[in-house]
């Protein structure tokens, strides 16, 4: 169970004991027949994110998974091509939520949000009314590439600028395996410097791009093998 005492260390491992036991769970109510009758229905769709699926942990923490199908035929052959699974915690003390991802040397990474980032999320990206798990929840369906470069100040040696899909997150590594995700803001409010690191995370971004694109094609001609929940 995580604590608010706990320090984000701590919290990354209990992540870890939550993740183990709900990913099960959460891969069960996902598979339920919803899916399979909505892609009968919409045979052409391609590349839809369903809406999250939820499980409770406690009073205050549940466990999301966002299922991701490609379209109808890869469905039917091979089931969900993934589903990106974070951790949702509220009290009245503040919100996080944390997903984890991987680094290029294959080293967990825990990307946190804040209660201050969901808040300027809403503000600039949305202004649409829902509450702070479902802002989460579209967050990193809308966001599932990511790119960061070092932007150290002189108050904060450890600042990043991260560069989403649709966003450009401000940051801080206080731990190795810890982003902290404090504020965003739209790439036409940069600042000239702020500009020019874009640049940098650009190009690093598009090769994701196309790397997640090959793996995609690369899915597409395999379509073999059962429904599983992929860590993302």
């Amino acid at each position: 169970m995580i604590v608010d005492s706990m320090t984000y260390e701590e919290i990354c491992r209990e992540y870890d004991k939550i993740e183990k036991v709900y990913t099960s769970r959460v891969n069960t109510k996902i598979f339920n027949g919803k899916i399979r009758r909505f892609m009968i229905k919409h045979k052409n769709a391609t590349d839809i994110v369903f809406p999250a699926v939820t499980c409770r942990v406690d009073n205050n923490t549940n466990f999301h998974g966002i299922p991701i199908v490609y379209n109808y035929q890869f469905f039917i052959n091979s089931g969900i091509a993934r589903v990106y699974i974070l951790t949702h915690r509220s009290t009245k003390h503040g919100f996080f939520a944390m997903r984890v991802m991987e680094e290029p040397n294959h080293k967990k990474l825990y990307f946190v949000i804040t209660e201050h980032f969901i808040d300027r999320y809403e503000e600039r990206f949305l202004k649409s009314g829902m509450n702070r798990e479902e802002i989460t929840c579209r967050f990193f369906a809308k966001n599932m590439t990511f790119t960061f470069v070092d932007a150290p100040t002189q108050n904060n040696p450890s600042s990043l600028m991260v560069l989403g899909d649709e966003i450009v997150l401000l940051a801080e590594r206080p731990y190795p395996s810890v982003i902290i995700n404090n504020t965003c803001l739209t790439k036409k409010m940069l600042f000239k410097e702020q500009k020019e690191m874009r640049k940098l995370l650009d190009v690093d971004y598009q090769r994701i791009v196309e790397y997640r694109e090959r793996l995609r094609e690369t899915l597409m001609k395999k379509q073999t093998g059962p429904f599983r929940i992929t860590r993302c």
